[in-house]
């Protein structure tokens, strides 16, 4: 299971070639780490793990201006159910522990959403519709 540091680093996905890349289409281009400039904390900096275990030091603004080859994904797209968080944060603000995740593949897109358990029954919600929390916030929130 990722942190939610990790869940919330800014990730590309590749989706047209162009001349002199260096990635292939379908990569999901991960930022490893901010950098300082200008004395704050950023992605125009980061390295970068590549599917294939290689690394290399890439702006964010190479990506970002180029959204006909790189889409920005959203924390949850394109992971893998091992990667999903055990807690969420639901729109309204309330922190729920997950009971099952749900990720399927059809031939164009991965849909993924998770169920938890309600006050008189079990709810369904997509990843969209949430952002990752951690057990220390969904038990300060029980002790509210």
């Amino acid at each position: 299971m990722k942190t939610v540091e990790e869940l919330l680093r800014p990730r590309y996905k590749v989706i047209a070639d162009y001349p002199g890349s260096d990635f292939n289409i379908g990569c999901i281009i991960e930022f490893d780490c901010q950098t300082y400039f200008f004395g704050t904390l950023d992605w125009q900096s980061a390295l970068v793990i590549l599917p294939n275990g290689s690394s290399g030091i890439y702006g964010i603004g190479m990506f970002e201006p180029h959204p006909h080859l790189f889409r920005q994904l959203q924390w949850w797209e394109d992971r893998e159910e091992s990667d999903m968080p055990e807690y969420v944060r639901l729109r309204e603000g309330k922190i729920v522990k997950i009971k099952n995740h749900f990720i399927e593949q059809d031939s164009k897109y991965k849909r993924c959403w998770f169920s938890y358990f309600g006050p008189t029954y079990n709810y369904i919600e997509l990843y969209a519709k949430a952002s990752p929390a951690t057990e220390q916030e969904y038990n300060q929130q029980q002790n509210q």
